[in-house]
């Protein structure tokens, strides 16, 4: 299954924390959304449609920091909130090579090998200025009903050297 090609720069603004692989990953997830969800009236300029975006950076085999976060037009009217910890976040122009992934089955996709095997064989190579790849959830009113049973897996990639 070939994936989705966009360029793109994404403006978020969101929280990050810890997620430790060996304890209750739905439990630490569940609160970072919490935390994003419970500072939406913070967040001016949110964006249209509404996309949430999970990052996972990976800092050891079993400990990952992860940014929850969700799409605006513009920094202009954020102000920091150091209460909830909300942060701005600009990827720069980047390109992202998209994936379909039915919601409830979230990292089945990556585990299957599915992205790297098509990494492997396409003109395109991963970004290293990342370290990790991004969940991004469609909603039809912010955080309360989803667009679809799907979510998106983003991996971020650049073309290869000597490309025509």
């Amino acid at each position: 299954m070939d994936p989705r090609i966009e360029t793109m720069q994404l403006r978020l603004i969101g929280v990050q924390g810890i997620i430790r692989l060996d304890g209750d990953v739905s439990e630490d997830l569940g609160a970072l959304y919490a935390r994003l969800f419970g500072s939406l009236r913070q967040i001016p300029d949110i964006s249209r449609p509404h996309r949430t975006f999970g990052y996972w950076q990976f800092v050891q085999s079993q400990v990952r920091v992860y940014f929850a976060g969700i799409e605006v037009d513009s920094f202009r009217h954020f102000k920091w909130d150091y209460e909830r910890g909300l942060v701005a976040w600009a990827s720069g122009l980047t390109t992202f090579a998209m994936w379909k992934e039915r919601n409830g089955q979230e990292g089945k996709l990556r585990e299957s090998g599915l992205c790297w095997d098509w990494l492997a064989q396409s003109p395109y190579l991963y970004n290293t200025r990342f370290l990790g790849d991004f969940e991004v959830y469609y909603w039809k009113t912010v955080a309360r009903d989803p667009q679809s049973e799907y979510h998106e897996v983003w991996i971020p990639v650049a073309e290869k050297a000597g490309r025509p």
